[in-house]
């Protein structure tokens, strides 16, 4: 038995509609299914307590409307929380491919997103990448790279 492929990437976000701006209207991700629940018998079944009622949206990148998807979901009554850094245990940045990094770059830096650092070219292993991270609207890290 194995894990067969990635089916979605949960990003927790304090304001669904200002992320859905960032991600389908500045990244061009596409909604591909939205719910809203009083709350989550899935959840609570999961072990979840409390209140697990929450907004979602999946959206699709590129030609991939089978995903891998990135989940965006607004808690009702989130837990505070903290950004989390480079070096902190969990999911602490997703890496997204795109076919022009430098121009991806202008685009995200004309609409004032915050960016961490030009893009540089990097070894990863034996691949060579060139790449860039920005902070989404929740502090999330997001990198943009591109093969070289």
């Amino acid at each position: 038995m194995r894990m067969e492929h990635l089916i979605h990437v949960n990003l927790c976000v304090s304001d669904l509609d200002r992320s859905l701006e960032f991600y389908r209207d500045l990244l061009g991700g596409v909604v591909v299914d939205e719910s809203a629940k009083d709350r989550s018998e899935f959840m609570e079944r999961q072990g979840e307590t409390g209140d697990t009622g929450h907004r979602a949206a999946f959206l699709a990148f590129g030609d991939n409307f089978r995903g891998p998807y990135i989940d965006l979901l607004e808690w009702n009554t989130p837990d505070p929380g903290r950004p989390l850094t480079w070096k902190s245990i969990g999911i602490p940045r997703i890496a997204v491919g795109v076919g022009d990094v430098d121009a991806f770059y202008e685009r995200l830096s004309e609409a004032g997103v915050d960016i961490l650092g030009p893009p540089e070219s990097l070894k990863v292993g034996r691949s060579s990448i060139r790449a860039f991270t920005v902070r989404d609207p929740d502090g999330i890290l997001i990198e943009f790279a591109t093969r070289q």
